[in-house]
């Protein structure tokens, strides 16, 4: 054993979800036909305006201010200005980094506070929070709630658990890995919990230009403006995920915090490639190439989405709809009585026979997303087709016209096969 490493980084295998997908890959690439429903990798290209705004942009070089560019953290908040009702944003508020991941280390690394983190959880959360030597209060979400932390779960735990004032709330609206989204008023009751405890809310909102039911992203940081730090990025709603651009926005009211990460990006990641920053500029203009592409985009989400879910619906899995993301959050209880006959009891096990049978590629929920071991829930990503083919098929119909219930089946089809084999493993053994 390496005493002289730390401890936190003596074991493990790193971030489980990099990991399983490198694994698949490697399978792919030596010739297998897998069906990967494990990773949540945007399966969209990135705009072509865009590409060609970074093509034009390729020979700039220089290193720019810590917290990115002035026209795109100016772009960003015009963005949010327009499309989420966040008025109290400037452009000295937004910190831009190579991905909204390296600044959440950083944020939960400068404070001196616990971190709040519901479960079930993005598999990056929690081992940042011991990274960063934090406290930890864990809420379980449940089925009965839709997978949502509601303002009783986080009073509760706060009496419970007390807190210092300024600890951090990690929130993932829309959600990570459920699909869950939160309604007006869930977001002011959880908001007047927050002040009423001085928590700071890090909103993580990298998912919220992917709705599957034509539904706007609502933040909390309308409800709780002074304690919201709100963060995004570019991995999930264009394609972004290897460019590596993400940011937070900052209330005023937490400007100590902000200077301290821009000390923090400083002396770790010091910049943004230049290049990249301007073909941002382009995505977050957010001009009619853009928006048309969103709209295809969230249509097409939607389509598989409910078709994965309707299927799974039809063999007795519980499973709650996605309203946005890219993740359906599937409880296969009603396989556990012939899973058990088959040796498998754990959810682990369960994934490792559905790859057997099947070739499906599925992760567990726990406890990569922090839910118990034994429990028989996944998280199942509806993002393994080839989101090009699919914008193409989806502008020849035009977006005056609705998708007709056939569209999975004829342009999506490596979902609609993925879903029928995951059902029939369902069938077996059920």
């Amino acid at each position: 054993m390496a005493e002289w490493i730390k401890a936190d980084l003596r074991g493990g295998t790193g971030s489980a979800n990099m990991l399983f997908n490198e694994k698949i890959k490697k399978l792919r690439a030596e010739g297998e036909t897998i069906h990967h429903l494990g990773f949540g990798q945007c399966p969209f290209p990135v705009p072509e305006g865009a590409v060609k705004e970074l093509q034009n942009n390729a020979a700039r070089s220089t290193y720019t201010p810590i917290q990115g560019i002035l026209p795109l953290r100016e772009a960003i908040v015009d963005f949010h200005k327009k499309l989420d009702d966040l008025h109290h944003f400037t452009a000295d508020d937004v910190i831009v980094a190579p991905g909204s991941k390296e600044l959440i280390y950083l944020i939960k690394n400068a404070l001196e506070t616990s971190i709040v983190l519901p479960t079930p959880a993005w598999p990056t959360y929690l081992p940042q929070t011991k990274l960063a030597r934090k406290a930890v209060i864990r809420i379980d979400r449940n089925y009965e709630s839709g997978w949502k932390l509601t303002a009783e779960m986080l009073e509760s735990a706060l009496k419970t658990n007390p807190v210092p004032p300024k600890s951090l709330l990690v929130f993932t609206n829309p959600d990570n890995p459920t699909g869950c989204v939160y309604s007006e008023q869930e977001l002011k009751c959880l908001a007047t919990v927050c002040r009423k405890n001085d928590l700071i809310v890090l909103s993580d909102e990298i998912y919220a230009r992917c709705f599957t039911n034509g539904e706007s992203n609502l933040s909390i940081a309308k409800f709780y403006p002074e304690g919201t730090l709100v963060c995004s990025g570019i991995a999930k709603w264009c394609g972004g995920g290897g460019w590596r651009v993400g940011y937070v926005m900052f209330p005023k009211e937490l400007r100590p915090l902000y200077d301290a990460v821009i000390r923090e990006g400083g002396q770790t990641y010091a910049t943004v490639a230049e290049p990249i920053q301007w073909a941002s500029v382009k995505l977050y203009k957010f001009e009619e190439e853009m928006r048309n592409y969103n709209k295809h985009f969230q249509r097409i989400l939607g389509a598989v989405a409910d078709y994965a879910h309707k299927e799974l619906l039809k063999v007795g899995v519980k499973c709650h709809p996605a309203s946005a993301a890219f993740y359906l959050f599937p409880d296969f209880e009603n396989c556990r009585a012939k899973l058990l006959e088959k040796g498998c009891k754990s959810g682990q096990q369960m994934c490792d026979l559905l790859f057997e049978e099947e070739k499906v590629a599925l992760m567990p929920g726990g406890p990569s997303f922090l839910r118990p071991e034994e429990e028989l829930t996944t998280r199942l990503c509806y993002i393994d087709f080839n989101g090009g083919e699919a914008i193409k098929a989806s502008e020849k119909i035009g977006l005056e016209n609705a998708l007709q219930e056939e569209f999975v089946k004829k342009e999506v089809t490596t979902m609609y096969d993925a879903i029928q084999k995951l059902c029939a493993f369902v069938k077996r053994n059920s």
